[in-house]
């Protein structure tokens, strides 16, 4: 286990494939992190700790049988070092100590989370306890409580690109958990893109109503309108649909819904499993791509998609390249 990646993650600097793979790794293993933590606390100033979180701390490993090496003087590199300490003392005793630790070890099931990845190249069906259906896209990932029933809401998170039919409980209310955008179901169907990598988070109603909330707005769609979050700005749109099946992708089609060509030449080659080599700064002059692809093969979408944008896929022994025209 990459510990400094694990601290990476408390300080809230990891992507969400980071922090998808240290919850792996402590879900695979956890008793390899704790050496680790338990050498990190020694070497932290005790006056930069609260003396009785950390006597708890220690007193937790102990229980686990594992003992506190022999205190060393520790040699301070600089007020960067300093205010390091001091935020990795509340960090790593209380984030990691209690939070973590509980969400991961807790027998309490209110506490504990389930995670769905499809690594694979089709498309992956998911049926909730309460009778949801979720498709989920090549590389997404879906995680749940584990006891998703016996919550006042339904809560999901998500990351990559889904497809939900929403089981209608008037009284629990389904969230989907998207970085700083969340959208509140009673009973419905709706598209939502996620990608990690991308700017945009979007989503589009295909039949219901769904609410939106972003951290300064707050808008509802109706069916044929898409919601267009900026990550980097929070600024939440609406705007009417272009795309008039936007569940089309879940019959192992391809949808492209008002997507700049980088991406979209991204989402193909992740589709197919095949690598797309293509010169980003030339893609980016062209237009956003709406397009519907259904029983195509790769070459075949390449192809139409190289028509509209001027250019030509060369296959290669890595996969394909991209000539400009």
């Amino acid at each position: 286990m990459d510990f400094e990646l694990y601290k990476k993650m408390l300080r809230g600097e990891c992507s969400p494939e980071e922090t998808s793979q240290v919850m792996r790794w402590l879900q695979e293993d956890p008793d390899t992190f704790e050496p680790a933590m338990m050498q990190e606390i020694s070497e932290l100033e005790q006056e930069k700790m609260p003396p009785a979180v950390r006597q708890q701390m220690l007193d937790w490993f102990a229980s686990k049988g594992i003992a506190a090496p022999e205190e060393a003087p520790v040699v301070p590199i600089g007020r960067k070092w300093y205010r390091w300490a001091s935020a990795a003392a509340v960090l790593l005793f209380v984030a990691a100590g209690w939070l973590t630790y509980s969400s991961l070890k807790s027998r309490q099931p209110s506490q504990a989370w389930l995670q769905i990845q499809n690594t694979g190249a089709t498309v992956k069906l998911v049926i909730l306890p309460d009778s949801s259906r979720i498709w989920l896209r090549a590389l997404a990932t879906l995680r749940y409580r584990e006891d998703f029933n016996r919550h006042a809401e339904r809560q999901v998170q998500l990351t990559g690109e889904a497809y939900f039919k929403v089981a209608q409980q008037e009284s629990h209310p389904f969230i989907v958990q998207t970085g700083q955008l969340n959208t509140k179901v009673l009973g419905t169907e709706f598209n939502v893109e996620a990608y990690a990598y991308e700017p945009f988070i979007k989503v589009t109603l295909q039949k219901g109503k769904v609410q939106v909330t972003s951290i300064q707005s707050q808008r509802i769609l109706q069916p044929g309108q898409m919601a267009l979050y900026a990550k980097s700005g929070d600024q939440l749109q609406v705007r009417n649909s272009t795309v008039n099946n936007p569940d089309a992708w879940t019959g192992e089609g391809l949808v492209l819904n008002d997507v700049p060509l980088p991406d979209a030449l991204r989402r193909i080659a992740r589709k197919y499993g095949q690598m797309v080599e293509f010169d980003s700064l030339k893609a980016m002059k062209h237009q956003h791509i709406t397009a519907s692809y259904e029983q195509m093969d790769i070459e075949q979408v390449l192809a139409q998609l190289g028509f509209a944008c001027s250019f030509s896929a060369r296959k290669t022994a890595k996969g394909y390249h991209i000539i400009w025209k």
